[in-house]
């Protein structure tokens, strides 16, 4: 997928999916995330990660982690 402006373009999409629809972490939890991807050094895309590993535990954080980087190392 090409999009112009990063990850925080993409930011209402995960909030509906993450906090509205299905639940899988609240509201606070959500920004807090945000807000340290945006404090750490690298990229935005940390903050799949972090929902990742936040409402599926280690192993979700893994799956995103492939999902996010693996296209771009092939």
């Amino acid at each position: 997928t090409f999009m112009i402006g990063g990850t925080p373009i993409t930011l209402p999409f995960m909030y509906a999916e993450t906090v509205l629809n299905p639940l899988y972490i609240n509201a606070d939890a959500f920004w807090l995330g945000f807000g340290l991807a945006a404090a750490l050094p690298g990229p935005y895309l940390n903050f799949a990660i972090f929902l990742g590993t936040h409402s599926m535990g280690i192993y979700g954080g893994i799956c995103c982690w492939i999902a996010i980087f693996l296209p771009s190392i092939l």
